[in-house]
């Protein structure tokens, strides 16, 4: 027969179960377990109450495992040591978590030349945190937010403009966005872009599996100025943004974030009140006292 009560019995009364059994005796088990040997002994006959089973042959001497103590023996013995175990693992884990932050970087976004300052601002205001970068892609940062492998990430705004809504953001900085073209572009000859140049241009776009959203942030914005946007080819990634402007009739559009931007060989405008920037992402229910900060010391670092 099944039993029903399992709700009923309690990891101490296992644990109080075991220390008999393996002591085959309740004097010597009330003392490893350091409780009075009539509190043990009642704790072991309510689990032989609840259970409807018999588990200690108590009429020898020492006193032995019934058949089905020796059952419970074997199953509980492994099952109360993996409790255990998991309870020092999360502790562990809590204690790692409590002085440690890790930020995911966008491998497409250039940090380098602010990310050492800010490292050590954060090692100086609190002395003994373990601080990690790992970077990431557009298309994994949120599958690393949401398994926990990173804390934080921080990336570039048009990849928030579709946030779900149990993640929380944070700008950290403000930059143009900017439209940039090979220099034998008759765009490039001109004082000041205006969107309406842009209508018989034709758009290098990042490709969706690594950035879904890019496409429709170009999009949008150029279906808000009257116009849907010719695409030239989809670019794998944005390390190759740049190096795949062929044609005089191809642009870009980007910020002084993305890597390569400052390629002498690049002619870049900015567009007219548009405007990108950083931005840290990290999940509502996170408790890692340290992201505030981080977020902070962010928008007061110089050049960022």
């Amino acid at each position: 027969m099944k039993y029903s009560n399992e709700s009923e019995i309690s990891i101490r009364q296992m644990q109080c179960f075991l220390a008999v059994a393996e002591q085959s005796s309740f004097s010597r088990a009330a003392l490893q377990l350091n409780m009075g040997q009539s509190t043990l002994s009642k704790c072991v006959s309510m689990l032989e109450r609840t259970l409807g089973l018999k588990l200690f042959r108590r009429e020898l001497r020492p006193i032995s495992l019934t058949p089905a103590g020796e059952v419970l023996y074997q199953r509980w013995s492994s099952l109360v040591e993996d409790y255990a175990a998991s309870l020092d693992a999360a502790f562990e884990r809590n204690h790692e978590s409590t002085h440690r932050l890790v930020v995911g970087l966008v491998d497409s976004i250039n940090t380098l030349h602010f990310m050492p300052m800010l490292r050590k601002r954060m090692l100086e205001a609190y002395p003994g945190l373990e601080l990690r970068f790992e970077y990431t892609s557009f298309n994994n940062w949120r599958s690393k937010l949401r398994t926990g492998e990173i804390d934080m990430v921080l990336t570039i705004l048009f990849e928030t403009q579709t946030l779900e809504p149990d993640y929380t953001q944070a700008q950290v900085s403000s930059c143009d966005k900017n439209v940039c073209m090979l220099p034998s572009n008759p765009l490039a000859q001109k004082q000041a872009i205006r969107f309406e140049d842009l209508q018989q241009q034709r758009f290098l776009i990042i490709s969706p599996d690594e950035s879904p959203a890019y496409y429709d942030y170009v999009r949008k914005l150029c279906l808000s100025h009257g116009f849907e946007p010719q695409v030239a080819r989809f670019v794998g990634n944005t390390h190759g943004l740049f190096s795949a402007l062929q044609s005089d009739d191809e642009v870009i559009i980007c910020d002084r974030y993305f890597r390569d931007y400052n390629n002498p060989l690049i002619t870049k405008f900015p567009l007219p009140d548009v405007r990108s920037g950083l931005v840290g992402v990290w999940k509502k229910n996170n408790p890692n006292r340290y992201i505030d900060s981080f977020v902070q010391f962010l928008r007061e670092t110089d050049g960022i």
